[in-house]
């Protein structure tokens, strides 16, 4: 299979040379020497195609303890090497000056136009060049260059004759030896780079590292000092590390509780004035963003709703609240108060508003096909169901940000034609899919997919078994764990931040209570947690509002807000 260019790609992003590179050194035990010694073959067959390379440098990188450096020995193995002859020549010149060759060290500067009176000898490549080394006796992984070896006055008449018959054995010349040195050389940079301009043999050579003088400043004041003169971020970059400065510094604000009921989920309303929660016995509460206290409170469901979303349609808004066999639907005018029901879907779950308004889409509970419905009328408009069913856990239908894909149990869909376009790969057993904002790429678990190409992207392992959470920009996710109900015992207590940019971590919110639902209000501002204390006698499930951008306060810091310090009082008297 590896033979796929398809399956190739895959097995690349997913790092499998790495893994089995660290398997096969394993421990072995004695009664499973065989057993090994035949995956070992196997392993290294299978490295070597991805690598390209043959089985014995595979085998010799894979049982070497340094093979998490495989792909930078792949770059210098790869990479030209030039150099300046006349620095060779000069130390040759050197070199027969230090012998006590005078006239033979003259003609050669005299053929090869050297500089006059050079008393020193360069710095450690002459030293390394020298009589007492072995150049190439130990080449690292995929060089071929053979082993060349030259006696020093100290050495023993069988050493002298051992580096002698296997210099003859092998064809030596002194440009790979050189080659071979610089190549060395080039192999201890951290970041070596694959084109390199012609190396020195006077200095030690470092792979140039360019100064980029239109990047922004890592220093937080230098940076917004140079935001004056170079906007609107003060360089290159400038935006990225803001965003990364900004989402990493995350503090509690307040908490917002019904001491009658058991909040579930909660959104932000379009002006982030309100908070809309759900409750485990079927309610909807609001509460004011600011002052945390509930103004309105009505029944919406007979069961715990695990999801809720408003969109803004004319002159009035549509309310959608799901459960997990069941969805409902709210007409909310401004001349009303409450929200008036519009119909009910049994059967239908986990529902979602199109980025326009005009349909729900959702999942069959009996079923695992994804079902399309007129939000006007609440007819079932198409289902998305496959013949091949990938049975993911955590599965949820989403549409695309244009409304025109629909993801479901693994498989793409046109929304608008009702046909299969793409089967991805199951990578996991966990199925949480959300398309990205920009609409390009598609993260199903912790797999990044390209939606031109069907190509695995890269893993991001701080996503494996979390459900995604977008901000308004779409630059920043925050990853949730997905809750288990038979494996509560096993909870994850954090919120991962990621940047969508590069998909590398931001911060790991520790929560260190039972996180249930993650909210972010339109600007960005404010991240809203329904939490549960379950550790405690009494359990407690209420929502709390985080201030994105401010650090978390510490015992020496005097300008603590009233409403903060209230909240933590009121948590230590519930526990």
């Amino acid at each position: 299979m590896s033979r796929e260019p398809a399956i190739q790609q895959i097995l690349e992003q997913l790092h499998v040379s790495r893994i089995l590179s660290e398997l096969v050194r394993e421990p072995v035990v004695a009664t499973n020497v065989k057993d090994h010694q035949e995956f070992r073959s196997y392993a290294v067959d299978l490295v070597a195609r991805l690598s390209g390379r043959t089985s014995s440098a595979v085998t010799r990188e894979a049982t070497d303890p340094a093979t998490h450096k495989i792909e930078k020995l792949n770059i210098v193995a790869r990479t030209p090497i030039s150099y300046d002859e006349k620095e060779l020549l000069q130390l040759m010149y050197q070199h027969l000056l230090s012998q006590g060759l005078a006239k033979s060290a003259e003609t050669l500067r005299q053929e090869a136009n050297l500089p006059l009176q050079i008393h020193k000898s360069p710095t450690p490549n002459k030293a390394s060049l020298s009589a007492n080394s072995c150049v190439g006796s130990a080449p690292m992984s995929g060089l071929l260059s053979p082993s060349v070896c030259t006696s020093t006055p100290s050495s023993t008449p069988s050493s002298s004759s051992s580096c002698a018959q296997s210099s003859s054995s092998s064809s030596v010349s002194l440009e790979a030896m050189v080659t071979q040195f610089l190549r060395n050389q080039h192999r201890q940079c951290v970041d070596p780079i694959s084109v390199l301009p012609p190396m020195s043999l006077l200095q030690r050579h470092t792979c140039p590292v360019a100064k980029r003088w239109s990047y922004a400043p890592r220093n937080i004041a230098a940076s917004v000092l140079r935001k004056q003169y170079i906007p609107p971020h003060g360089g290159r970059d400038g935006r990225t590390r803001a965003r990364r400065l900004v989402n990493s510094r995350i503090r509690p604000l307040r908490t917002f509780r019904d001491e009658d009921s058991e909040l579930s989920c909660c959104m932000f309303t379009e002006n982030a004035t309100k908070l809309l929660c759900g409750t485990h016995n079927g309610e909807l509460k609001i509460f004011d963003v600011n002052t945390a206290e509930l103004e309105q409170s009505w029944g919406g469901a007979e069961r715990s709703i695990a999801h809720i979303q408003m969109c803004e349609k004319d002159t009035h808004r549509l309310l959608l609240a799901s459960t997990a066999e069941s969805s409902k639907l709210w007409r909310w005018t401004p001349e009303y108060d409450l929200p008036s029901v519009l119909y009910e879907l049994e059967e239908i779950s986990c529902s979602m508003f199109s980025s326009t308004g005009d349909f729900l889409l959702g999942n069959s509970v009996s079923a695992s096909s994804a079902v399309l419905v007129d939000a006007s009328t609440g007819s079932v408009v198409r289902s998305f169901e496959d013949s091949f069913h990938q049975h993911y856990k955590t599965n949820r239908a989403c549409f695309s940000p244009s409304n025109d894909l629909i993801v479901n149990d693994g498989v793409l869909w046109d929304a608008r034609m009702g046909r299969c376009i793409y089967r991805f790969d199951k990578l996991s057993n966990f199925g949480a899919a959300s398309f990205h904002p920009a609409g390009l790429e598609l993260i199903i678990n912790s797999a990044v997919w390209d939606l031109h190409t069907f190509k695995l992207l890269r893993t991001v392992q701080s996503l494996d078994q979390r459900q995604v959470t977008w901000n308004s920009l779409g630059d920043v996710c925050y990853g949730l764990a997905n809750q288990d109900e038979k494996t509560r015992n096993n909870i994850d207590m954090t919120v991962a931040v990621i940047d969508t940019v590069n998909y590398s971590d931001i911060a790991i919110l520790e929560i260190e209570r039972t996180v249930l639902h993650v909210a972010v209000d339109p600007t960005d501002s404010y991240l809203a947690i329904v939490e549960s204390d379950q550790c405690s006698l009494q359990m407690d499930w209420y929502c709390r509002l985080y201030e994105i951008g401010r650090k978390r306060p510490t015992e020496a810091d005097s300008d603590l807000e009233d409403e903060y310090s209230d909240s933590e009082e009121e948590d230590d008297d519930d526990d």
